[in-house]
């Protein structure tokens, strides 16, 4: 299942993107987040796809590696009469982005943002995974 709530997103990365999504459709850009919140096993669904499963690879990170699981990656994408597309340069769109708040991986990224000020993810994990959960987690990180 793709999340998209905002309610699933650690809030000043929300804002954050928000911000750079209004600064992309103001230069004609009709881009919308695609998906945010991103579960485990939906993580190792997209890990074995074009590895065990038909289809591109589209990421390199089984569950609990990436930080969607930890509410602070989102993944953007063109939205155009309720039909999404990826036909975009990303690297153009991410000027939109990339900030002191926010991290672009580059072209092997594609679409995905994630919050720049994150501590090692065996960190993460320890908190969000083995401890008191992703809010506890949310409230270790650094945010203007």
């Amino acid at each position: 299942m793709v999340h998209r709530s905002h309610n699933l997103l650690f809030n000043p990365f929300l804002i954050e993107m928000l911000r750079g999504i209004e600064r992309a459709k103001k230069s004609g850009w009709p881009v919308a987040l695609f998906e945010t919140y991103r579960s485990p096993a939906r993580q190792n669904i997209l890990f074995s796809q074009g590895r065990e499963s038909p289809g591109q690879i589209v990421t390199h990170t089984r569950g609990w590696h990436s930080w969607h699981q930890y509410g602070v990656a989102a993944d953007i994408a063109l939205l155009r009469e309720d039909r999404w597309s990826w036909d975009f340069d990303p690297e153009r769109l991410s000027k939109f982005f990339v900030g002191e708040w926010i991290h672009w991986g580059g072209p092997s990224d594609g679409p995905h943002y994630q919050w720049s000020k994150l501590p090692k993810l065996h960190e993460a994990q320890k908190i969000a995974r083995d401890g008191n959960g992703i809010l506890e987690f949310w409230s270790t990180l650094k945010a203007p």
